[in-house]
Protein backbone atom coordinates (compact mmCIF):
# COMPACT_ATOMS: atom_id res chain seq x y z
CA UNK A 1 0.00 0.00 0.00
CA UNK A 2 1.60 3.54 -1.30
CA UNK A 3 2.11 5.85 1.55
CA UNK A 4 0.02 9.67 1.85
CA UNK A 5 3.36 11.00 1.25
CA UNK A 6 3.54 9.16 -1.71
CA UNK A 7 0.37 9.40 -2.77
CA UNK A 8 0.69 13.33 -2.67
CA UNK A 9 3.91 13.55 -4.62
CA UNK A 10 2.99 11.47 -7.24
CA UNK A 11 -0.28 13.81 -7.69
CA UNK A 12 1.39 17.29 -7.00
CA UNK A 13 4.82 16.20 -9.01
CA UNK A 14 2.86 13.85 -11.23
CA UNK A 15 -0.14 16.52 -12.28
CA UNK A 16 2.33 19.56 -12.62
CA UNK A 17 4.71 17.56 -14.81
CA UNK A 18 1.62 16.35 -16.94
CA UNK A 19 0.68 19.81 -17.28
CA UNK A 20 4.13 21.35 -18.19
CA UNK A 21 4.80 18.87 -20.97
CA UNK A 22 1.27 19.32 -22.73
CA UNK A 23 2.19 22.68 -22.51
CA UNK A 24 5.53 22.45 -24.17
CA UNK A 25 3.94 20.34 -26.60
CA UNK A 26 1.12 22.67 -27.40
CA UNK A 27 3.49 25.68 -27.35
CA UNK A 28 5.93 23.39 -29.70
CA UNK A 29 2.94 22.28 -32.28
CA UNK A 30 1.82 26.27 -32.20
CA UNK A 31 5.17 27.21 -33.31
CA UNK A 32 5.73 24.63 -35.85
CA UNK A 33 2.36 25.53 -37.10
CA UNK A 34 3.39 29.18 -36.90
CA UNK A 35 6.91 28.73 -38.78
CA UNK A 36 5.00 26.68 -41.65
CA UNK A 37 2.28 29.27 -42.12
CA UNK A 38 5.74 31.83 -42.59
CA UNK A 39 7.30 29.45 -44.89
CA UNK A 40 4.47 29.21 -47.26
CA UNK A 41 4.22 33.03 -47.17
CA UNK A 42 7.76 33.02 -47.97
CA UNK A 43 7.35 31.06 -50.43
CA UNK A 44 4.52 33.10 -51.89
CA UNK A 45 7.17 35.75 -51.98
CA UNK A 46 10.32 33.73 -53.16
CA UNK A 47 8.00 32.37 -56.04
CA UNK A 48 6.72 35.85 -56.85
CA UNK A 49 10.72 37.35 -57.11
CA UNK A 50 11.91 34.52 -59.08
CA UNK A 51 8.98 35.54 -61.21
CA UNK A 52 9.89 39.57 -61.04
CA UNK A 53 13.18 38.87 -61.75
CA UNK A 54 12.82 36.70 -65.23
CA UNK A 55 10.37 38.82 -66.26
CA UNK A 56 12.78 42.28 -65.49
CA UNK A 57 15.72 39.95 -66.95
CA UNK A 58 13.78 39.29 -70.60
CA UNK A 59 12.26 43.18 -70.50
CA UNK A 60 15.79 44.77 -70.28
CA UNK A 61 16.43 42.28 -73.24
CA UNK A 62 13.20 43.88 -74.85
CA UNK A 63 14.74 47.34 -74.14
CA UNK A 64 18.24 45.96 -75.74
CA UNK A 65 16.80 44.64 -78.99
CA UNK A 66 14.66 48.60 -79.53
CA UNK A 67 18.67 49.69 -79.35
CA UNK A 68 20.21 47.67 -81.70
CA UNK A 69 17.48 47.72 -83.82
CA UNK A 70 17.84 51.75 -83.66
CA UNK A 71 20.89 51.86 -84.33
CA UNK A 72 19.74 49.36 -87.55
CA UNK A 73 17.90 52.14 -88.93
CA UNK A 74 20.88 54.56 -88.20
CA UNK A 75 23.30 52.21 -90.23
CA UNK A 76 20.87 51.46 -92.76
CA UNK A 77 21.50 47.62 -91.99
CA UNK A 78 19.38 45.16 -93.01
CA UNK A 79 16.59 43.45 -90.55
CA UNK A 80 18.85 40.37 -90.94
CA UNK A 81 22.06 42.18 -90.14
CA UNK A 82 20.32 44.11 -87.33
CA UNK A 83 19.04 40.40 -86.39
CA UNK A 84 22.61 39.02 -86.41
CA UNK A 85 23.97 41.94 -84.28
CA UNK A 86 21.44 41.15 -81.61
CA UNK A 87 21.43 37.30 -82.03
CA UNK A 88 25.42 37.17 -80.76
CA UNK A 89 24.91 40.46 -78.26
CA UNK A 90 22.07 38.08 -76.47
CA UNK A 91 24.35 34.99 -76.69
CA UNK A 92 26.68 36.24 -74.51
CA UNK A 93 24.08 37.21 -71.37
CA UNK A 94 24.23 36.04 -68.41
CA UNK A 95 22.14 36.97 -64.74
CA UNK A 96 22.67 35.55 -61.90
CA UNK A 97 25.45 33.25 -62.91
CA UNK A 98 23.80 30.27 -65.40
CA UNK A 99 20.59 32.46 -65.97
CA UNK A 100 20.41 32.54 -70.16
CA UNK A 101 17.88 33.89 -73.23
CA UNK A 102 16.40 32.26 -75.94
CA UNK A 103 14.64 33.43 -79.14
CA UNK A 104 12.31 31.79 -81.51
CA UNK A 105 10.10 33.26 -83.95
CA UNK A 106 6.49 33.45 -83.62
CA UNK A 107 6.41 29.96 -86.15
CA UNK A 108 8.31 28.21 -83.14
CA UNK A 109 11.52 28.27 -85.21
CA UNK A 110 14.42 28.71 -82.57
CA UNK A 111 16.65 31.43 -83.47
CA UNK A 112 19.07 31.10 -80.11
CA UNK A 113 19.45 28.36 -77.38
CA UNK A 114 22.98 28.85 -75.82
CA UNK A 115 23.22 25.35 -74.28
CA UNK A 116 22.06 24.04 -77.22
CA UNK A 117 22.83 26.01 -80.50
CA UNK A 118 22.31 22.64 -82.56
CA UNK A 119 18.64 23.61 -82.24
CA UNK A 120 18.79 26.89 -83.97
CA UNK A 121 17.40 27.38 -87.04
CA UNK A 122 15.08 24.28 -86.74
CA UNK A 123 11.07 24.47 -85.92
CA UNK A 124 10.29 23.64 -82.31
CA UNK A 125 6.78 23.92 -82.27
CA UNK A 126 5.67 20.83 -82.04
CA UNK A 127 8.13 19.91 -79.55
CA UNK A 128 6.92 18.37 -76.13
CA UNK A 129 7.75 18.28 -72.57
CA UNK A 130 8.29 15.09 -70.02
CA UNK A 131 4.70 15.43 -69.54
CA UNK A 132 3.58 15.84 -72.88
CA UNK A 133 2.85 19.48 -73.12
CA UNK A 134 3.05 21.51 -75.92
CA UNK A 135 5.07 23.91 -74.14
CA UNK A 136 6.80 25.71 -77.15
CA UNK A 137 3.33 26.51 -78.87
CA UNK A 138 2.51 27.83 -75.18
CA UNK A 139 5.64 29.94 -74.56
CA UNK A 140 5.13 31.54 -77.78
CA UNK A 141 1.08 32.27 -77.64
CA UNK A 142 1.54 33.52 -73.95
CA UNK A 143 4.60 35.63 -75.61
CA UNK A 144 2.32 37.45 -77.72
CA UNK A 145 -0.03 38.53 -74.89
CA UNK A 146 0.18 42.03 -73.77
CA UNK A 147 2.99 42.63 -71.38
CA UNK A 148 3.99 38.63 -72.07
CA UNK A 149 2.83 35.52 -69.99
CA UNK A 150 4.43 32.61 -67.51
CA UNK A 151 4.47 29.19 -68.54
CA UNK A 152 4.97 26.10 -66.82
CA UNK A 153 6.69 23.00 -68.67
CA UNK A 154 10.04 20.63 -68.15
CA UNK A 155 13.39 21.16 -69.56
CA UNK A 156 16.59 19.44 -69.30
CA UNK A 157 19.40 22.37 -67.55
CA UNK A 158 22.02 22.97 -69.52
CA UNK A 159 24.61 19.84 -69.79
CA UNK A 160 21.94 17.77 -68.91
CA UNK A 161 19.58 15.19 -70.86
CA UNK A 162 16.71 14.55 -68.17
CA UNK A 163 14.25 17.26 -68.07
CA UNK A 164 13.65 19.12 -64.49
CA UNK A 165 10.75 21.16 -63.97
CA UNK A 166 11.07 24.89 -65.35
CA UNK A 167 9.08 28.21 -65.18
CA UNK A 168 9.58 30.64 -67.54
CA UNK A 169 8.44 34.00 -69.31
CA UNK A 170 8.24 35.08 -72.87
CA UNK A 171 7.91 38.58 -74.46
CA UNK A 172 7.48 39.27 -78.55
CA UNK A 173 9.22 41.56 -79.95
CA UNK A 174 7.63 42.41 -82.93
CA UNK A 175 9.88 44.45 -84.82
CA UNK A 176 12.02 41.47 -85.62
CA UNK A 177 8.84 38.46 -85.22
CA UNK A 178 10.97 37.17 -82.18
CA UNK A 179 9.69 35.54 -79.11
CA UNK A 180 12.35 36.41 -75.99
CA UNK A 181 12.14 33.95 -73.34
CA UNK A 182 14.03 33.05 -70.32
CA UNK A 183 12.81 30.89 -67.08
CA UNK A 184 14.17 29.61 -63.42
CA UNK A 185 14.14 25.83 -62.73
CA UNK A 186 11.52 24.58 -59.72
CA UNK A 187 14.22 23.09 -57.84
CA UNK A 188 16.43 26.24 -57.47
CA UNK A 189 14.00 27.70 -55.69
CA UNK A 190 12.58 24.84 -54.00
CA UNK A 191 16.32 24.92 -52.82
CA UNK A 192 16.29 28.60 -51.44
CA UNK A 193 12.81 27.41 -49.67
CA UNK A 194 14.23 24.26 -47.97
CA UNK A 195 17.43 26.76 -46.81
CA UNK A 196 14.86 28.89 -45.23
CA UNK A 197 12.77 26.02 -43.88
CA UNK A 198 16.15 24.67 -42.42
CA UNK A 199 17.17 27.75 -41.26
CA UNK A 200 13.41 27.83 -39.64
CA UNK A 201 14.00 24.10 -37.99
CA UNK A 202 16.64 25.37 -36.24
CA UNK A 203 15.60 28.37 -34.60
CA UNK A 204 12.61 25.92 -33.82
CA UNK A 205 15.04 23.67 -32.71
CA UNK A 206 16.62 26.20 -30.45
CA UNK A 207 13.14 27.39 -28.78
CA UNK A 208 12.50 23.91 -27.93
CA UNK A 209 15.14 22.81 -26.03
CA UNK A 210 15.45 25.93 -24.20
CA UNK A 211 11.62 24.68 -23.19
CA UNK A 212 12.62 21.55 -22.46
CA UNK A 213 15.45 22.80 -20.14
CA UNK A 214 13.42 25.15 -18.45
CA UNK A 215 10.14 22.63 -18.05
CA UNK A 216 13.49 19.89 -16.38
CA UNK A 217 14.18 22.74 -14.13
CA UNK A 218 10.86 23.44 -13.47
CA UNK A 219 9.78 19.69 -12.67
CA UNK A 220 12.90 19.58 -10.28
CA UNK A 221 11.60 22.31 -8.40
CA UNK A 222 8.07 20.58 -8.65
CA UNK A 223 9.23 17.92 -7.22
CA UNK A 224 11.22 19.66 -4.35
CA UNK A 225 8.10 21.28 -3.45
CA UNK A 226 5.81 18.09 -3.24
CA UNK A 227 8.22 16.45 -1.30
CA UNK A 228 8.73 19.29 1.35
CA UNK A 229 4.44 19.63 0.94
CA UNK A 230 4.02 16.04 1.72
CA UNK A 231 6.30 15.82 4.37
CA UNK A 232 4.17 18.69 5.87
CA UNK A 233 1.51 16.78 5.40
CA UNK A 234 2.28 12.84 6.07
CA UNK A 235 4.42 13.81 8.91
CA UNK A 236 2.03 15.15 11.01
CA UNK A 237 -0.28 12.20 10.10
CA UNK A 238 2.39 9.81 10.71
CA UNK A 239 3.57 10.82 14.28
CA UNK A 240 -0.53 11.13 15.14
CA UNK A 241 -0.94 7.50 14.15
CA UNK A 242 2.23 6.61 16.11
CA UNK A 243 0.37 8.30 19.11
CA UNK A 244 -3.03 7.17 19.15
CA UNK A 245 -0.96 3.71 19.50
CA UNK A 246 0.34 4.76 22.56
CA UNK A 247 -2.46 6.08 23.92
CA UNK A 248 -4.43 2.19 22.92
CA UNK A 249 -1.42 1.13 25.07
CA UNK A 250 -2.49 3.97 28.30
CA UNK A 251 0.56 5.66 27.09
CA UNK A 252 -1.63 8.84 28.86
CA UNK A 253 1.93 11.07 28.69
CA UNK A 254 2.58 11.06 25.05
CA UNK A 255 2.04 14.50 23.82
CA UNK A 256 2.05 16.04 19.89
CA UNK A 257 4.90 18.17 19.51
CA UNK A 258 4.94 21.47 19.42
CA UNK A 259 6.42 21.99 16.14
CA UNK A 260 2.44 20.91 15.47
CA UNK A 261 0.54 22.19 18.32
CA UNK A 262 2.17 25.42 17.25
CA UNK A 263 0.86 25.69 14.04
CA UNK A 264 -2.04 28.05 12.91
CA UNK A 265 -3.40 25.36 10.22
CA UNK A 266 -5.81 22.50 10.60
CA UNK A 267 -2.73 20.35 11.94
CA UNK A 268 -2.15 22.69 14.72
CA UNK A 269 -5.81 22.58 15.69
CA UNK A 270 -5.69 18.97 15.52
CA UNK A 271 -2.59 18.87 17.29
CA UNK A 272 -3.79 20.93 20.59
CA UNK A 273 -7.34 19.22 20.53
CA UNK A 274 -5.30 16.22 20.88
CA UNK A 275 -2.98 17.11 23.10
CA UNK A 276 -5.97 18.63 25.53
CA UNK A 277 -8.10 15.37 24.99
CA UNK A 278 -5.24 13.49 26.20
CA UNK A 279 -4.22 16.11 28.97
CA UNK A 280 -7.80 15.59 30.08
CA UNK A 281 -8.24 11.90 29.51
CA UNK A 282 -5.24 12.14 32.25
CA UNK A 283 -6.62 14.14 34.38
CA UNK A 284 -9.77 11.69 34.45
CA UNK A 285 -7.84 8.92 34.90
CA UNK A 286 -6.09 10.15 38.01
CA UNK A 287 -8.98 11.45 39.60
CA UNK A 288 -10.29 8.20 38.93
CA UNK A 289 -7.74 6.44 40.63
CA UNK A 290 -7.45 8.95 43.37
CA UNK A 291 -11.40 7.51 44.06
CA UNK A 292 -10.57 4.22 43.99
CA UNK A 293 -7.78 4.16 46.09
CA UNK A 294 -10.06 5.87 48.49
CA UNK A 295 -12.46 3.47 48.20
CA UNK A 296 -10.24 1.09 48.76
CA UNK A 297 -8.54 2.66 51.96
CA UNK A 298 -12.49 3.10 53.46
CA UNK A 299 -13.24 -0.66 52.32
CA UNK A 300 -10.11 -1.33 54.40
CA UNK A 301 -11.33 0.42 57.52
CA UNK A 302 -14.68 -1.05 57.15
CA UNK A 303 -13.17 -4.75 57.28
CA UNK A 304 -11.13 -3.52 60.22
CA UNK A 305 -13.95 -1.65 61.99
CA UNK A 306 -16.11 -5.01 61.27
CA UNK A 307 -13.25 -7.38 62.84
CA UNK A 308 -13.24 -5.35 66.26
CA UNK A 309 -16.50 -5.70 66.75
CA UNK A 310 -16.37 -9.34 65.71
CA UNK A 311 -14.18 -9.54 68.90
Amino acid sequence: MKSIRTKIILLMAGGSLLSIMLLVIAVTASVYKFSNLILEENRKQILESFDKNIMNQVQNIHTLLDSVNRYQKEQKLTDNEGKAIAKELIRTIRYNESGYFWLDTYEGVNVLLPPNPKVEGKSRINDKDAKGKDFIRELVENGKKTGGGFSDYWFPKPGQTNPDPKRGYTLAYAPYGWIIGTGNYIDDIDKVILEKRAKYNQYINYIVIIMLSAALIVGIILIAVSIRFADSISKPIKDTSQLAERLSDCDLTCRMDARYSERDDEIGVLAKSINSATENLGKTLSAVQSSMKFLHESIDQINRGNQELAQ
